[in-house]
This record gives structure tokens, C-alpha cells and sequence, in this order.
């Protein structure tokens, strides 16, 4: 009867076939008996990785999120944690605002993001600070998103402190801003694109946060190159740092961190002196780095 049990219970599992070792940590049978398949757990990962990084959050970190309204709109993955409700984007938010608060107070401050994506860290800032003004450069294309969902999102007293400008208009800011941001998009730009962005910054603007991969990875096994070999190309090119790296592996990517200050230090415009106040892993992505700079006086 226990052995009729047993044989039932593991039908799944060929007794007659021969296991391939140089790949048994990759197959059915081992994720069966030992862990999930990233491959088909994908979700569950990403869930657990946000619980999990959700108990360390600081009690500041619970705050910021917490005066953020309407950040579920759009159905994210999302986790509870100290009856704080969040999804990975907002996450990355909590940690930029403990970063920038720690140099400066946005309170009454002129903004200006380049590269906003649909407006998540716009969002985060004016709901957490009575701030004066947020000007978003992007793509005329990305502005149709982002002024849709700020204004989804936003009280009308809060949206109308936002100012959208296209980057081929971008010659038409005027006056000076507190603070410039740039987050995960520099790696995206050309070379080009990236060091006129950094002239405006020390042109206009009295400090710098930004947050950007310190290298590129050829990983097929993230994602098996999905998207194709002229997209992967395309990737590995863009922006000012190309060089390929292990990003699972701690020491490399701590030691492409003072590089990547230097480069994104805006201090190519004559008569500028930019320092760096702070330059650290951004976690929770093992390849960004983020950096402070204020412009000296």
C-alpha cells in the first residue's frame, strides 16, 4: 500500500532516463525537487524580492511612500509591508528621495528631470515636497504619457506646477534650477545627447542627482535576448558607457563607480566647478550607481 503511494506520488519522475550534470541545476527535474523555475516563476520572484526588500525599508522610506497617492493606478506587482502597499518603481523612488533629502531640501525648490520616463520620480517629489516648480524634458512622445498619468495621478494644485518642454525645444529654458535629475536614461542616450544635457545642468543648475548603470551586460540567460540581435547591439552602443561587465559580480561593479562620476560630473563647461558629494551602489540593481554633485560658488 506505502510503495503503491510512492509510485503514484512521483509518476512525474523517469526513472530510465539519463541526467545530463553539466545542465541538471537548469532542468524539470531539479526544479522540482529544489527551487522554482525563474522561467516560469517570474512574478513570485519578483514578489518575494520586494517583501523581502520591503523589511528593510526605514521608517523614512515607509513615509515617502506613503504621501504618495494613486501609485497602484495601473495594477502593478505589488507587495504589503507595515501596511505599506508598493511596487518596484515606487521602491526606487523611496531610495533617490532618502538620497537627495540627505543634501537637500526640495521645499521651494525649481526642478529640472531630463528624461522623465511616464513620471514616476515627478510624482514622488511633489507629493512628498511643497516644491516651486517641475519642468520634464523628454521625447514628444513620452510627454503625451507622462502628462497623462501625472495628471491621472495628481491633485490639479500639485499638476499645474509641472512644465512640459520637448527636448528638440529645450534651448528655450530660462532662469536657474535648484536641482537636476536624471535617472536611468543616460545609458539610453547618444554620446552626444548625454554631454549637451550635461552642459545645461552646469549652465542652469545648482545641483545634480543622478542614477545610471555603470556598464553593460551580455547575459543571454536574463532574458534570452528576446528582442533580437540588432536590439541587443543597439543597447551595448547607446549611451557614453559601453563596456561589458559582470553585473552579478560585486567587485566589478563597485570598481566602475569613481568612472562613472567622472563622466557624469558636469564640469565641461568652462568656468564650472562641480563636486561630487556622494557617489554610491543604488540599490537594489546591482549595476547602477548613483551620484550628488553640487555646483561650486
Amino acid at each position: 500500500m506505502q510503495s503503491d503511494l510512492w509510485r503514484r506520488n512521483n509518476e512525474w519522475f523517469d526513472t530510465t532516463a539519463k541526467i545530463d550534470w553539466d545542465k541538471f541545476k537548469h532542468s524539470d527535474f531539479f526544479y522540482k525537487i529544489a527551487l522554482w523555475n525563474p522561467s516560469a516563476n517570474g512574478v513570485r520572484y519578483l514578489k518575494m524580492l520586494l517583501y523581502n526588500l520591503g523589511m528593510g525599508l526605514s521608517e523614512y522610506h515607509l513615509n515617502v511612500l506613503n504621501k504618495i497617492p494613486n501609485r497602484n493606478i495601473g495594477n502593478p506587482y505589488s507587495v504589503m509591508v507595515n501596511g505599506c502597499e508598493f511596487d518596484f518603481d515606487y521602491l526606487n523612488s523611496a531610495y533617490e528621495i532618502s538620497t537627495i533629502k540627505d543634501y537637500l531640501d526640495l521645499s521651494e525648490k525649481r526642478i529640472l528631470e531630463l528624461g522623465a520616463g511616464y513620471g514616476r520620480t515627478c510624482h514622488s517629489i511633489i507629493s512628498n515636497f511643497d516644491i516651486d516648480e517641475y519642468v520634464i524634458v523628454d521625447l514628444d512622445t513620452m510627454l503625451q504619457i507622462s502628462r497623462q498619468y501625472l495628471h491621472k495621478v495628481l491633485p490639479s494644485n500639485q499638476y499645474k506646477k509641472i512644465h512640459f518642454v520637448s527636448a528638440d525645444n529645450i534651448s528655450s529654458l530660462s532662469g536657474d534650477f535648484d536641482l537636476a535629475i536624471q535617472i536611468d536614461g543616460f545609458n539610453e542616450m547618444d554620446r552626444e545627447v548625454v554631454f549637451k544635457y550635461l552642459d545645461i545642468i552646469s549652465e542652469t543648475c545648482n545641483y545634480f542627482y543622478t542614477k545610471n548603470p555603470v556598464g553593460k551586460y551580455l547575459d543571454a540567460s536574463l532574458d534570452n535576448h528576446w528582442e533580437g540581435k540588432v536590439f541587443v547591439d543597439s543597447a551595448l552602443s547607446a549611451g557614453v558607457i559601453t563596456d561589458i561587465i559582470d553585473i552579478h559580480n560585486d567587485t566589478e561593479n563597485k570598481s566602475q563607480i569613481d568612472r562613472f562620476v567622472d563622466i557624469f560630473c558636469p564640469n565641461r563647461v568652462y568656468g564650472q566647478n562641480w563636486n561630487c558629494l556622494h557617489s554610491s551602489w543604488a540599490p537594489p540593481i546591482s549595476f547602477m550607481a548613483e551620484a550628488f554633485y553640487c555646483r561650486g560658488f
